[in-house]
């Protein structure tokens, strides 16, 4: 099936697209085909492949009747009866809609796929539509008359998908709730991880910056830290208040969808040693009706994200990625099985903004930064893979049995 991240785009952003596909018969599919007829309204001038599960067995062709071709030959494909992971597929791509399209202007795309010599599969149909700005578009709607504007049986006023485009009159609509009281979190980095647990030496020592800290806000600790994205912008440690023993710091943020596009809201938790996480009281509120996605990054692990929509199981919203892996697709890693039944982030991932897929990967990047700092420490250091304070050839001999790990959650400019 294909896949937006987003219902509303604005005139000049890129539209972002994910083909799906999965052998469900009961051979292998030597060859697989994709054919999809682009909207008169995108420009194939624009047209930007982005990834693919099987990239070594793709070839990608593009006509001037605005028809996209995908073919993976001698692909090979397992049958889903055989190995369900393995059975599936995608290929990303990314296109612009034609200068001078006006607001209001709906683009849809479904694609063929074609496994074989088997009749075509008809994917469902996405829907896109223009507007002029994101922060401009905007519709006053009152959460009590119970408008529904998209028909998709959630009132505007809890409709992630509206959020961009519709301002809820009511200040305190029914049903959002604050995030410490019903998002109950746990997660260990591998870094740091033992039988009994997670050590706390950067909190013992003294090195986490606080509040307090001027030689954290002024010096080349932050930059070591946090002056990349997506930490600069949004990582405000100016906000925390540490009461108790905490491991380090975890950024975490909610989705609607596994797109990018769809978060509501991004935050900063306080990691116990426990693998439970705190969070300070933030300005995102929760419509309880609806799941979401929750991903948590660290500044020098792989990033994870919930393998499935969460539920609100009536008291909260509970995840535990100690107790199975995330989220994964084909050739790509959730976590790491540290003993039978029980994960952690992968560590070594400290390079997260040198490239567009520095953030989602391990590679000799990171070696490369953690190479700089090696014998540094006593301090707050970026390729501290174990966080002790220093930077040793432990750091290396944890990122060089991680080196080639990526994972497959999405972000933009990846």
């Amino acid at each position: 099936s294909p896949s937006r991240e987003s219902r509303f785009v604005e005139k000049t952003e890129s539209l972002i697209y994910t083909i799906r596909f999965q052998n469900i018969g009961n051979a292998e599919a030597i060859d697989v085909r994709i054919v999809d007829t682009l909207d008169s309204n995108l420009d194939i001038s624009t047209f930007q492949f982005i990834s693919s599960s099987h990239e070594a067995f793709l070839s990608t062709t593009i006509d001037s009747n605005h028809v996209l071709h995908f073919e993976f030959l001698d692909i090979n494909l397992i049958d889903s009866l055989t190995n369900p992971e393995l059975s599936q597929g995608y290929v990303r791509f990314s296109i612009n809609a034609l200068d001078g399209s006006t607001s209001g202007t709906e683009i849809t795309n479904s694609a063929a796929i074609i496994f074989d010599r088997n009749p075509p599969i008809i994917t469902n149909v996405v829907n896109s539509l223009i507007v002029e700005s994101l922060m401009t578009s905007v519709e006053i709607v009152n959460c009590t008359d119970g408008i529904d504007n998209d028909n998709d049986g959630l009132i505007d006023c809890f409709d992630i998908d509206c959020k961009k485009d519709i301002i809820c009159e009511s200040s305190n609509p029914v049903n959002n709730v604050s995030i410490n009281d019903v998002l109950d979190l746990y997660v260990y980095l591998e870094g740091v991880y033992d039988t009994s647990g997670m050590t706390t030496i950067l909190y013992d020592n003294g090195h986490l910056p606080t509040l307090t800290s001027q030689t954290f806000l002024t010096s080349d600790i932050k930059d070591e830290a946090y002056l990349s994205p997506p930490w600069l912008t949004n990582f405000d440690l100016d906000s925390q208040t540490i009461t108790s023993p905490i491991v380090d710091f975890v950024l975490i943020s909610l989705r609607t969808s596994e797109s990018h596009d769809s978060q509501i809201c991004e935050f900063i938790g306080q990691l116990k040693p426990d693998g439970s996480v705190f969070m300070s009281d933030t300005n995102c509120a929760l419509d309880t009706t609806r799941p979401y996605f929750v991903v948590i990054q660290h500044r020098n692990h792989l990033p994870i994200m919930t393998h499935k929509l969460v539920d609100f199981d009536g008291t909260s919203y509970k995840y535990d990625f100690r107790a199975r892996d995330s989220y994964k697709l084909l050739f790509s890693s959730g976590q790491k099985e540290m003993s039978e039944g029980v994960y952690a982030m992968y560590a070594g991932n400290g390079n997260q903004h040198s490239s567009v897929t520095s953030r989602v990967d391990i590679n000799n990047g990171d070696l490369s930064f953690l190479l700089n700092q090696l014998g540094q420490n006593g301090g707050y250091l970026r390729m501290d893979t174990d966080l002790n304070g220093d930077v040793n050839v432990n750091d290396i001999s944890t990122l060089l049995k991680n080196n080639g790990v990526f994972c497959a959650v999405p972000f933009n400019n990846q």
